[in-house]
């Protein structure tokens, strides 16, 4: 029997996503019309250590779960595309 529960369900970069927002201590509200109170200095600085890692996943993440200047992580994800 396997002991992880989600092993199946998640990709490794989601899981790291996963951590990371944990780490950083964002709530996670995608589906919610709430409005919540971000820091943008922070968006800044995840989006700049994004860029100087060149993650492509956590890009993707990021711009699908905040919508916060997403065109500098599209630049990183057509960037960091394979021609496969």
């Amino acid at each position: 029997m396997n002991k992880y529960l989600f092993e199946n369900d998640y990709s490794t970069d989601s899981l790291r996503w996963m951590r990371f927002i944990e780490e950083k201590r964002f709530k996670e509200n995608a589906l919610t019309k709430k409005e919540i109170d971000y820091n943008l200095e922070d968006f800044d600085s995840i989006q700049d250590e994004i860029t100087q890692n060149k993650d492509s996943a956590f890009a993707y993440f990021f711009a699908a779960q905040f919508a916060y200047k997403s065109y500098k992580m599209q630049k990183i994800i057509l960037e960091q595309k394979d021609a496969k």
